[in-house]
């Protein structure tokens, strides 16, 4: 990739293609050309998604032509199935990169699907992994013989007693092929059931699992983990970003892990990785041996000496892979192979990776390491490389610019890193891997490439400039998916949306020359130079000019040839640089030269080439990069503090000549000046201001010189004095014959984060107590409905507080952006909030049937070490149908049966079950409900569209007569006349089908259809219907007696049970009695209800479903009713009244009890005062009332208070403010009633 191309008008959109919904690119796109005939032997991009598909395109056309090859290899996971993980956003199917065998051109992957790939039968413990092998010039991309392998039940060859479970497992790096032998590894859907990280290899030519090696095995596991897969145990999951397995031989490869449940390392050990087989791989850098025999075991480890603290904040070292750099640059004094990894805890680790460093070998029982960088936050994927150019390394913790540091050397040869520039604009989190391209490995033309979530791919020049990596100018692609590293082909770059859009960007036509651009090499400052740039036409064409970019360039367009150049044609023209007395460095520009090509729109008319060199000084000429270093923040008080912030700089030579040393001194204040002492406390440091130190032994020692050219790494230190919350800052100096350098340092000392999770209630106030089930109450079934509430995640510490896990709700009803509500890695400033919704779309249900509570979780956790590990943020919502025609309660009287066939009823088998009541072109249940329920028929049906029909008798609900209660998915789907616009109902179906309805209060559907209908006669003389269940049941909740009914049938309870049983375990409600229901409406409407539970109803259960709703009732034996308010009951009845019946059995909230004062928090709970004045509905009263109240608040906020007639009964209303507060109040009032039986 040329940047001169790229960062130009020539680089362009080459083409895009929109996949089908749903469809989600995880595995980057692999980029081939085939030997064998496959699309001419010209390149394609190969693509394999989220849903199991595999898609063939050409490369360079593939948005302009039909998909050359496509393929589905099976129904992937659902992501229901995963327990509504979010972490994908959908399904689960090829999520890790393929590899592709050039010489056979077949293709190896994994896929998720179920035992049977139809997905006829799915759920978790279906889910299975397949090992593909796919023969890319197969028209229909079969698999070769003997593929795919099962890969569920197979061994850990280091624990046999762990066996691979494809349900819990995911399948997210990119595969690697060593010698034959396909290894993949393996992790989980969102830290969920029984996974144990895993690397699993194939033989290909065996076609076999070869090998299993288990992360974490035994005895570590914890008790019931091995065989159970709904239990937690294991982890150390291997996922790294979707990262790849890194390897730099055919005898070894690394990888990161996750979070692991077992703790063998302990505080205080000093464990050897060569030596020690550790057994409990979590939060570790893992080198495993290749076998001849393809077979894998532990060679070499690390883990971090506080890993425990990051599977606590849920900060894992495994969310980026291992890197392992170029041995050609990146090495130094005992050191020939490096590798860099990072993680969700802010820490990049340099290692050694020929001894990765084990546990607790460092100083003091740190990490052996060759260097620990603080990235400042979480960082995903991977890093980045760059060889050339002194060697870079690029990485973007969460949220912040793109950093890169540059290599350098202590005093004694040891490779030590330092910040070398940024990015202007910062990248979104959840990225992938910063990739670094170069044209040809010409020195000078590296671009780092970032897959940014929401601003689309972006490219920077790889070397800062003064500290800066100037971004160059590519087509917006808009955000991409996340995790993604951009995929390169030749003068190519591939790029997916999260929404199934692949993009290919590259140079729209052909270049008509071939130029080879000018490096100017180092020229002192005010010198001037000349170069000599060198073309070859392409194709036959003229040349018109040259334009020159910024800087002081000349060129002179006379010297450039005139005529008509055939191609083949070589020409030059000469550049002169004239450089500025300015400070050193590298210093890039273009040249561009305008053609006319003889063949019109084939080939760029503007062809840019490419300007370099470096500004030295003839003398010594000290250089410090950077000039400023702020150091990430120490939090006071945790066990990281007395380590401090550790750092370094650069100090080199820009100029022709030797720099020598004279001294060094330091300012705080820019007024006084000190020479820099020895740190009492710490001889091996020099201090350089309050907090700061510089290692001693990587200073140059006054008087010795720096080589022309040559630098040197310089460590630092920043550490709280005395423990004390401040900002630091100071400037330190080194004089030199080559002038002054000068770094300004800065550092930070504050308390630790402290996340306050609140959920905006309906009433418009904050709810502080997140344990709450927070509820959206019931939401009409109908299209476009959806209720949205927002959360609030504050930080109430003194330093950044870091979203370290953040898995948001993700069912069909209830729903959180996972790219934008608290995503992983998001940072929160001390005394800032960050906002998000959760929708609840209850959307479209089949008219009058039952309502539908739905429940969901939103996983949290923090770099807060009181939060207490990941925590549940729960949320339900009840989904209600719409209910047409006449009411009972919340309820339609009529219910849905469901999907029936034209059936006969009666003794002789000859009756009709059902008569016409007519036919209508505004048909619809309601309507047809209407007119049975006229009739005195509790079962309305609709059919042929117009058709309604009542009756008496149910059909029988069996075959042939009963055909399904599917709703929209029914056989019945034929659209009511009357329903047109949004359906919601269906009014039969092809085949004398017909939608049933029935009256609940006088029919009981059973699956055996046993319809029984029950008259029964209260106390006040009032006649009801209702359902009875045909058989005698006792029950210790409901006291009965003996009732007279339409039949025979006597039911007789049990005896009346002890007083307790009213309120079993639960103060915070006191019994009131039997009451009717009102003569019309419900007693509780707009109330919640429980279903009907007749077997397993019970009060306590009814009152832990209803709390905290203040009135609660059980009726009919099995429902549970709740209800705030307003309710309609009607008289007081004995108790012996509630046997099962209509009546309510009252029970409500005990206005008397009252918090603990001692664990009261005025700033986390809100306050309530209820008081209640109960009438009942059936007798007259009158009610005169005065409320006087005062508060004393320390601020200005309009005090609401609800004194708006009509004034409802129980009053109630809460003075809820969730901050610190004072409230004075007095209410006084008064009732009068004219009732004699008013409670």
């Amino acid at each position: 990739m040329d940047p001169a191309i790229v960062g130009s008008p020539a680089f362009g959109m080459l083409w895009s293609k929109q996949y089908k919904p749903g469809e989600k690119f995880f595995a980057k796109p692999l980029i081939f050309t085939s030997s064998k005939g496959l699309n001419g032997n010209k390149p394609v991009v190969i693509l394999c998604s989220a849903l199991n598909n595999i898609y063939i395109e050409d490369a360079k056309n593939g948005g302009n032509i039909a998909t050359l090859r496509q393929r589905n290899v099976g129904a992937a996971f659902t992501q229901a199935d995963a327990d509504n993980c979010p972490d994908l956003g959908g399904p689960a199917g090829i999520i890790g990169t393929p590899v592709l065998d050039p010489n056979s051109e077949i293709m190896y992957f994994f896929s998720k699907s179920y035992a049977d790939i139809s997905g006829a039968t799915q759920g978790t413990a279906n889910g299975k992994y397949r090992f593909h092998a796919v023969d890319i010039n197969s028209p229909t991309l079969e698999d070769v013989s003997g593929y795919p392998i099962m890969i569920d039940g197979s061994v850990a060859d280091n624990d046999p007693g762990i066996h691979f479970f494809g349900g819990v497992q995911m399948q997210r790096p990119s595969l690697l092929w060593r010698n034959g032998v396909v290894y993949g590894g393996f992790g989980s859907h969102c830290d969920k059931w029984n996974f144990t990280g895993a690397v699993i290899g194939i033989n290909v030519a065996e076609k076999r699992v070869v090998t299993y090696f288990s992360t974490e095995i035994s005895p570590w596991l914890l008790p019931g983990g091995v065989n159970d897969w709904t239990q937690s145990s294991g982890q150390g999951g291997i996922w790294m970003g979707g990262c790849g397995l890194s390897s730099d031989s055919g005898s070894r490869f690394f990888f990161t892990t996750g979070n692991g449940k077992g703790k063998q390392a302990q505080k205080g050990q000093s464990l050897n990785g060569k030596s020690i087989k550790l057994a409990t791989l979590g939060e570790a850098v893992v080198n495993l041996r290749i076998g001849s025999d393809g077979k894998i075991e532990l060679q070499d480890w690390f883990q971090p000496y506080d890993y425990a603290l990051f599977d606590n904040n849920d900060e894992d070292l495994g969310s980026a892979g291992l890197m392992l750099l170029d041995t050609n640059t990146f090495k130094g004094t005992g050191v020939s192979k490096m590798a860099i990894t990072y993680g969700k805890n802010a820490y990049m680790y340099v290692l050694n990776a020929d001894n990765l460093g084990g546990y607790g070998n460092g100083p003091g029982g740190g990490d052996g390491v060759i260097q620990t960088i603080n990235t400042g936050a979480s960082t995903f994927g991977g890093s980045g490389s760059y060889p050339l150019d002194g060697g870079y390394i690029y990485f973007v913790p969460s949220t912040t610019p793109i950093q890169a540091y540059k290599l350098g050397f202590k005093a004694d040869g040891t490779p030590q890193f330092s910040f070398a520039g940024a990015s202007i604009d910062k990248i979104s989190g959840r990225i992938g891997p910063p990739t670094v391209t170069s044209y040809k490995g010409q020195p000078g033309t590296g671009i780092v490439w970032v897959a940014d979530n929401n601003a689309g791919l972006v490219a920077f020049k790889a070397v800062p400039e003064n500290g800066v990596l100037i971004k160059l100018n590519t087509p917006a692609t808009g955000g991409l998916n996340k995790f993604q590293r951009p995929a390169f082909g030749d003068g190519t770059v591939y790029v997916s949306t999260t929404g199934g859009k692949v993009m290919c960007l590259g140079s729209p036509v052909n270049l008509p020359l071939n130029c080879t651009g000018i490096d100017f090499g180092d020229v002192p400052f005010g010198n001037t130079k000349v170069g000599t740039v060198t073309c070859q036409t392409t194709t036959n064409l003229k040349v018109n000019y040259i334009v020159l970019g910024d800087g002081p360039y000349t060129a002179n367009n006379n010297t450039l040839p005139t005529a008509q150049l055939a191609a083949g044609v070589s020409f030059s023209f000469q550049v002169t640089w004239n450089v500025p007395a300015d400070t050193p460095g590298i210093r890039t520009s273009t040249v561009t030269i305008n053609v006319t090509p003889s063949v019109a729109n084939q080939f760029t008319n503007n062809v840019p080439v490419g300007l370099r060199g470096n500004v030295v000084s003839e003398g010594a000429f000290i250089t410090i990069s950077p000039v400023h270093y702020s150091f990430n923040p120490i939090i006071v008080g945790t066990p990281s503090e007395p380590e401090g912030q550790a750092g370094t700089f650069q100090l080199g030579n820009a100029g022709l000549q030797s720099l020598q040393i004279l001294g060094y001194y330091y300012s705080e204040n820019g007024e006084t000046y000190h020479n820099i002492t020895t740190n009492g406390t710490n001889p091996d440091y020099k201090i350089v201001g309050t907090g700061f130190n510089v290692e001693t032994s990587s200073l140059p020692v006054i008087g010795s010189t720096l080589s022309p050219g040559s630098q040197t790494t310089i460590a630092m230190h920043f550490y709280a004095v005395n423990g004390q919350s401040s900002d630091y800052g100071t400037a330190f100096f080194i004089s030199t014959n080559g002038g002054i350098g000068r770094i300004t340092l800065s550092g930070t000392a504050s308390a630790s984060p402290k996340a306050e999770v609140a959920v905006a209630t309906p009433e418009g106030f904050w709810n502080l107590n997140w344990r709450d089930t927070h509820d959206f109450h019931e939401l009409e079934a109908l299209p476009g409905n959806v209720a949205i509430r927002t959360m609030r995640v504050c930080n109430r510490g003194g330093s950044p507080l870091a979203v370290t896990k953040s898995k948001p709700v993700s069912t069909t009803y209830l729903y959180a952006d996972i790219e934008t509500v608290f995503p992983e890695g998001l940072q929160i400033a001390p005394n800032d909030c960050a906002y998000g919704n959760v929708s609840f779309t209850p959307g479209v249900a089949y008219i009058n049937t039952q309502p539908k509570i739905v429940t969901g979780a939103f996983v949290l956790n923090f770099n807060d070490e009181t939060w207490g590990g990941e925590n549940f943020v729960n949320f339900q919502g009840t989904i209600m149908p719409r209910q047409d025609g006449p009411l009972n309660g919340l309820l339609a009287l009529y219910q849905f049966a469901g999907c029936y066939k034209d059936s006969t009823c009666g003794g002789s088998g000859t009756s009709r079950c059902f008569q016409q009541a007519g036919s209508s072109d505004t048909n619809s249940a309601a309507e047809c409900i209407a007119k049975c329920q006229a009739l005195g028929k509790p079962i309305a049906a609709t059919q042929y569209t117009r058709e309604c029909w009542c009756g008496t008798t149910m059909p029988p609900r069996s075959a042939p007569h009963f055909i399904d209660d599917f709703g929209f998915q029914s056989k019945c789907n034929f659209v009511c006349p009357g329903d047109r616009a949004s359906p919601l109902q269906f009014c039969g179906g092809t085949g004398q089908l017909m939608n049933v309805y029935y009256d609940m209060t006088r029919i009981s559907i059973t699956s055996s259809s046993t319809t029984t209908t029950m008259s029964s006669t209260t106390s006040s003389s009032q006649t009801t219907t209702s359902p009875v269940v045909a058989t005698t049941t006792s029950s210790s909740i409901i006291i009965t007696s003996s009732t007279t009914t339409t039949t025979t049938t006597t039911t007789t309870g049990p005896p009346p049970p002890v007083s307790t049983v009213h309120n079993p375990g639960n103060v915070n409600y006191t019994w009131i009695g039997c009451v009717a229901e009102p003569a019309t409406g419900r007693a509780m409407a707009g109330g919640q209800v429980l279903g009907s539970e007749s077997s397993t109803m019970t009060v306590k259960r009814c009152l832990e479903f209803c709390w905290p709703k203040i009135w609660v009732g059980l009726q009919y034996g099995g429902e549970c009713w709740c209800s705030s308010g307003p309710v309609n009951f009607g008289d007081t009845l004995p108790n012996s009244q509630c046997n099962g019946q209509s009546h309510f059995k009252l029970i409500n909230y005990d206005y008397n009890y009252n918090y603990d004062s001692s664990s009261y928090d005025p700033e986390h709970y809100p306050f309530y005062h209820t008081f209640y004045y109960t009438l009942h509905h059936s007798i007259d009263y009158s009610i005169d009332y005065s409320i006087d109240y005062s508060i004393d608040y320390p601020f200005d906020y309009p005090f609401y208070y609800p004194i708006d007639y009509p004034f409802y009964y129980p009053f109630y209303y809460p003075f809820y403010y969730p901050i610190d507060y004072s409230i004075d109040y007095s209410i006084d009032y008064s009732v009068n009633s004219s009732a004699d039986n008013g409670t």
